[in-house]
C-alpha cells in the first residue's frame, strides 16, 4: 500500500511518498518539524521515493539524493534545508558555525569554537541545566544584530548522545533503539519558537582543556581580536565583501561582551557553567 503524505512547515511543501515505510515518513516530518525553516515566499517541495532497499529524496529542481535508512534520511533533509535557507536568506542574515542559548529576559549568547571542542555537548546541557536553546550548528543573526531562532536540533557522537540522556533524563534520542542515535531532542518548553529572537549580549570562544585539574572560567577577551574568529565562524559574511563583514563583526561586537570559557568535563561542570553563562546574560 502506498502511503502519502504532505507537510507544510511556514511556506514550506513537503511530500512525502513511501511504500510501506511509514518510520522514514515520520523521520522526515520530524526533521522539518525541528528544523522550523521560514524561508518567507520560498517554496519548496521534496518527495521521498522507494526504491529497493534505498530512498530517493528529490528537490524541486530534480536533483536526486539517495540514501539506504531513515538516518541518513535525516541527514540529507537537514543538508538540504540547510542549504536551501542559507541560499534563500544570506542576503539579509549572517549565519555562524556556533550553538546559540538565552537565559530569562530574552539576552543570548553565541557559542563559538573550533569543530571538536564539544559545542554541540555543551548546548545540550545547557538546555538541560534551563537555558533556552535558539539552535545548534548553524545559527542566525539579523541584519538587527538579533538572534533569530534556528532550532536544528543537536548532532553529537552516539557515544556521547547515551552519555548526555543517561545523564538528564530529560533529553530524549531521535532514533531511539537504532544503531544511530546521534541527534538529541530537547524538551519542547526549552526550545524557542520559531517567530523568537533575543539580543545578543555575549560571543563566547569555549575551550575543553584536557587537564582534570581545569576549573570552569569565564575569561574578558579585547573585542577587535575576536573579529577575524568570528569572520572565519560566519558560513556567509564573505559575501557581503571584506570591508562589509569586517564592519559587520565590529558593529556585532561593540558594546558587548566577548569571553573565553574554559572548563575540562561537561558532565561535573555544567551546573557552573550555566549559571556562570546566565551571570553575563543579566
Amino acid at each position: 500500500m502506498e502511503l502519502r503524505r504532505y507537510l507544510k512547515i511556514g511556506e514550506v511543501r513537503v511530500k512525502l511518498l513511501t511504500q510501506d515505510e511509514p518510520q522514514v515518513v515520520e523521520v522526515i516530518a520530524a526533521a522539518y518539524a525541528a528544523f522550523r525553516a521560514r524561508p518567507g515566499k520560498c517554496r519548496w517541495q521534496l518527495e521521498v521515493a522507494r526504491a529497493g532497499k534505498r530512498f530517493a529524496i528529490i528537490d524541486e529542481t530534480g536533483a536526486e539524493y539517495r540514501v539506504n535508512d531513515a538516518h541518513n534520511a535525516w541527514l540529507a533533509v537537514d543538508r538540504l534545508l540547510r542549504q536551501k535557507v542559507v541560499a534563500h536568506e544570506g542576503q539579509k542574515a549572517v549565519f555562524f558555525h556556533a550553538g546559540a542559548m538565552a537565559a530569562v529576559g530574552g539576552k543570548a549568547a553565541l557559542l563559538l569554537g573550533e569543530s571538536g571542542q564539544g559545542k554541540s555537548s555543551l548546548v545540550c546541557a545547557l538546555a538541560a541545566e534551563g537555558l533556552r536553546f535558539f539552535g545548534d550548528e548553524q545559527v542566525r543573526l539579523g541584519d538587527d544584530k538579533q538572534l533569530h531562532a534556528y532550532p536544528r536540533l543537536p548532532e553529537v557522537s552516539p557515544s556521547m548522545a547515551q552519555r548526555l540522556i543517561a545523564h538528564w533524563p530529560q533529553l530524549r534520542p531521535i532514533f531511539a533503539g537504532e544503531e544511530h542515535s546521534d541527534f538529541v531532542q530537547i524538551p519542547a518548553d526549552g526550545i524557542a519558537r520559531p517567530d523568537e529572537a533575543a539580543e545578543i549580549s555575549a560571543a563566547v570562544f569555549i575551550d575543553r582543556i584536557q587537564d582534570p585539574s581545569t576549573a570552569v572560567e569565564f575569561q574578558a577577551l579585547k573585542a577587535s581580536n575576536s573579529i577575524p574568529r568570528l569572520v572565519r565562524s560566519s558560513f556567509n559574511c564573505h559575501r557581503f565583501g571584506p570591508k562589509a563583514c569586517m564592519d559587520f563583526m565590529a558593529d556585532l561586537v561593540e558594546g558587548r561582551q566577548v569571553l573565553h570559557l574554559r572548563y575540562h568535563d561537561l558532565f561535573s561542570q555544567s551546573r557552573q557553567i550555566a549559571e556562570g553563562l546566565k551571570n553575563y546574560l543579566r
